[in-house]
C-alpha cells in the first residue's frame, strides 16, 4: 500500500513555531503555533499525528523550514532523530521568497509563511528540487564554530584598530579612550592566538578524525595555506553531502549566470552570488596567490587573459577552477597532481 504524503510547513521564530499541514492537493488540514522548545516539538508532532492518522495509518510527512539564524537547529535535529516517518528539509529563504512571488502571494505573516513553505516543500519533493536535511558531524560543526569565531575576532580587532587611528587624528583625543581601545586590541590578539592554538592542537592530536588528512591533502595545492585548508574543510563539512562538482560550485555561488532577452539583448555573464559568501571569501586570496605560484591556475589565468577576458572575470573563473581541484582532492582522497589538473580553455 502506497503511503499517503503530507507536507508540514514550519515558520520558526526565536520563541514560537507556526505550523501548517496540508495534503497532496494543497488542502490545509491543520494549523497551529507551538513553543520553540522540546515540549513544543512534542506537542506539535502529537497534534500532527492526530490529524494524519485520521486519513491513513500509512503516511509520510515532509517537513520544511527556512535556514534563518540558528533558531531552527533544535527543531530539525529533533525531527531527524526522534520522529519516525518524517523527512526534514531546510530551505534557503531566498528560494521561499521566490516561490512566494511565483505563487502570487503578497501577504507576509507567520501563518502565511508556514503555508507557503508547505507548498514549496510539496513542489520540491514532487520535482526533486531539494535534498533532505541531515546533521553535520560533531567534529565539523565544532571546527566551523572555532574558525568563524576567529574570523569574528579578527574583524573586531580591525574595527578597534581603525578607531585608534581615528582618535590619533584628533589632537584633543581622550587618553582614557585610547587606553581602553588599545587594551581591547591586546585582549583580542590574545584571544585570537589562543583560538589558533586550540585549532592546531585539536587537529594535530586527532580530535577531529579524518579532518587532519583532508587539510594535509589540500595544503599540497600551491597557494593553499594551513588556515585556508582548515577554513575550507570547516565550511564544506563532509564532501559526500554533495552529489557532484556542479552542486558544490552552486553552493559557493560561483555558477555563471547569463542574462539574455530575446535574440538581440544580452547581458554580461556574471556569477550568481547566491551561495556561501564565506566560501567565496575563503577562496579569493588563495586564488590570487595561486595565480602567481600554482602552475595550473597560473596557466589557466594567462590563457583567459589571452582570450580577452577581463581580470576580475578571469580571477572568478580561477576561483571556480580552484574549487574544482579542492573538491577532487577531498573526494578522491588524493594529493595535488598538476598533470591531472591542467586547464582546458574553450
Amino acid at each position: 500500500m502506497e503511503k499517503v504524503r503530507f507536507f508540514l510547513g514550519l515558520d520558526v521564530g526565536k520563541s514560537e513555531i507556526v505550523a501548517t499541514l496540508m495534503d497532496d492537493e494543497e488542502k490545509e488540514l491543520f494549523r497551529g503555533s507551538f513553543k520553540n522548545q522540546l515540549s513544543g516539538f512534542r506537542e506539535m508532532m502529537k497534534a500532527v499525528a492526530g490529524v494524519t492518522l485520521k486519513v491513513s495509518k500509512e503516511y509520510h510527512i515532509y517537513a520544511g523550514m527556512e535556514a534563518t539564524g540558528t533558531y531552527y537547529l533544535k527543531l530539525v535535529k529533533f525531527l531527524y532523530e526522534k520522529v519516525d516517518g518524517v523527512t526534514p528539509y531546510v530551505i534557503n529563504p531566498n528560494k521561499v521568497k521566490k516561490y512566494m512571488e511565483y505563487r502570487g502571494s503578497r501577504t507576509k505573516t507567520d501563518l502565511q509563511d508556514s503555508r507557503i513553505i508547505a507548498m514549496c516543500i510539496r513542489d520540491g519533493v514532487e520535482n526533486d528540487l531539494f535534498r533532505s536535511w541531515f546533521p553535520s558531524r560533531k567534529e565539523h560543526e565544532e571546527l566551523k564554530q572555532l574558525v568563524r569565531l576567529r574570523e569574528s575576532l579578527l574583524t573586531m580587532k580591525t574595527m578597534e584598530k581603525n578607531r585608534i587611528e581615528g582618535l590619533k587624528q584628533n589632537p584633543d583625543h581622550s587618553p582614557h579612550a585610547m587606553k581602553i581601545l588599545e587594551d581591547h586590541v591586546a585582549y583580542l590578539s590574545r584571544q585570537i592566538k589562543e583560538l589558533e592554538a586550540i585549532l592546531k592542537d585539536n587537529i594535530k592530536h586527532g580530535n577531529f578524525p579524518d579532518i587532519e588528512e583532508d587539510i594535509e591533502r589540500l595544503k599540497s595545492i600551491p597557494g593553499i595555506s594551513d588556515l585556508t585548508a582548515t577554513s575550507f574543510v570547516s565550511e564544506i563539512g563532509e564532501i559526500e553531502r554533495f552529489d557532484g562538482i556542479k552542486q558544490i560550485v552552486a553552493y559557493a555561488g560561483l555558477s555563471p549566470m547569463q542574462k539574455q532577452s530575446g535574440t538581440s539583448i544580452r547581458g554580461k555573464a556574471q556569477i550568481c552570488k547566491k551561495g556561501s559568501s564565506k566560501l567565496r571569501q575563503i577562496l579569493y586570496m588563495p586564488t590570487l596567490a595561486a595565480i602567481r605560484c600554482n602552475p595550473v591556475i597560473k596557466s589557466f589565468y594567462e590563457k583567459l587573459l589571452e582570450k580577452g577576458k577581463k581580470k576580475m572575470v578571469a580571477i572568478t573563473a580561477c576561483m571556480r577552477k580552484m574549487l574544482h581541484i579542492m573538491y577532487g582532492i577531498m573526494k578522491n582522497k588524493a594529493y595535488f597532481d598538476p598533470a591531472l589538473c591542467m586547464p582546458k580553455v574553450r
